[in-house]
């Protein structure tokens, strides 16, 4: 446990309070938050949907950015990290231009120097016409 991360994952609220729900109109931008205690040892993070296993929503390498290679296009131009640098542990994912599409579980996925990748965080997504909702599975049940 001791080589491990201590990860926290957790929803960005205006008071903090966790069992907040965030909504945004679609079209609008809405992030994803995910974070993790030690990001000075995380040299890529992975973000999916569980509905694509095969294609990544992003894949972000320290040091070389992002990585299209096997970006789902639907995802092209719309995803970012919302700290490239990860300070602070921030991971969160920053979609834009929310479709009904979006719809779906996401996992944050990070990789700490030769290790493989670790799950840090799923966040569920849910599409409403007019709005969109963002909550962290470790604080909401559906």
């Amino acid at each position: 446990m001791s080589q491990q991360v201590a990860l926290l994952c957790r929803a960005h609220l205006h008071d903090e309070r966790l069992h907040e729900v965030i909504s945004a109109e679609p079209g609008q931008t809405v992030t994803l938050p995910c974070k993790a205690a030690e990001s000075e040892l995380v040299t890529a993070v992975e973000w999916t949907r569980a509905a694509q296993e095969t294609e990544d929503v992003l894949l972000y390498i320290r040091g070389e950015g992002e990585d299209p290679a096997n970006q789902n296009p639907s995802y092209k131009n719309r995803v970012s990290l919302k700290d490239e640098q990860m300070k602070d542990g921030d991971m969160s994912l920053v979609l834009k231009n929310v479709k009904p599409n979006d719809n779906g579980t996401y996992e944050c996925r990070l990789q700490k120097q030769a290790f493989g990748l670790e799950p840090v965080c799923s966040v569920q997504l849910v599409v409403r016409p007019g709005e969109v909702l963002v909550g962290s599975e470790m604080f909401f049940s559906h």
